[in-house]
């Protein structure tokens, strides 16, 4: 269900997806995280998938994706775990960006709703 609302969007505004052109990292890696673990958010196939990555239990967690030369982004799209009980997980979300002289721009800071459509993207 997702994969189609994503891809139905992208061809919409011709968008092409250039998340899995960066480099990814995480805060720490739990008793759940695979190999490569970070990178597994933005390799294209976990899109319709319930979680890509975990941290462990930490005071303010976080995952970047970092590009070699400035992109630019028309949407960020960020999914989480799809059911109610983990809707909790993004009470604190922040998505920070940084401009071409290195000065970090927070461009989303408070509660995002992640779970069934309408509220989950």
């Amino acid at each position: 269900m997702y994969q189609n609302i994503i891809d139905l969007l992208m061809k919409k505004e011709n968008l092409n997806d250039v998340a899995y052109l960066g480099h990814s990292a995480q805060s720490s890696l739990s008793k759940w995280s695979e190999k490569n673990d970070a990178q597994r958010a933005v390799n294209g196939d976990n899109r319709d998938c319930n979680f890509a990555f975990h941290t462990d239990k930490e005071k303010d967690p976080w995952w970047e994706l970092e590009f070699d030369a400035p992109v630019k982004l028309s949407y960020i799209i960020i999914n989480n775990r799809k059911h109610k009980e983990f809707q909790w997980i993004s009470s604190s979300l922040k998505v920070i960006t940084t401009n071409e002289v290195g000065e970090e721009i927070t461009i989303h800071k408070g509660r995002v709703f992640f779970g069934s459509l309408p509220k989950s993207l």
